[in-house]
């Protein structure tokens, strides 16, 4: 399985049956702790930050993992067309 974790802690799935799907662990989820743990390991070894307004943060994370999986949209429309596609009601649900 694979994870992205954002600068506030909140963790993805990048893969398996839902990606997109935003994990609703405890603070004290061993698995919540270990990819937290791996990702500061990695975040530290990376040099280059981008920070995004946050009002942007849910709709880049799920272009960002559409683009991933080999799906590309070009604007907002396609974007909800893929939601009702695959049954999510809000980018919030699918990420």
């Amino acid at each position: 399985m694979q994870y992205v974790v954002n600068d506030r802690g909140d963790i993805m799935s990048a893969s398996g049956n839902k990606p997109g799907h935003l994990m609703q662990w405890g603070d004290e989820n061993g698995d919540r702790k270990a990819i937290l743990s791996l990702a500061q390991e990695k975040l530290k070894k990376n040099s280059t930050t981008i920070t995004l307004p946050e009002s942007w943060d849910i709709t880049v994370q799920l272009l960002n993992h559409l683009k991933s999986i080999g799906i590309n949209v070009h604007n907002r429309a396609e974007m909800i067309e893929y939601l009702n596609k695959y049954g999510y009601n809000s980018i919030q649900e699918a990420v």
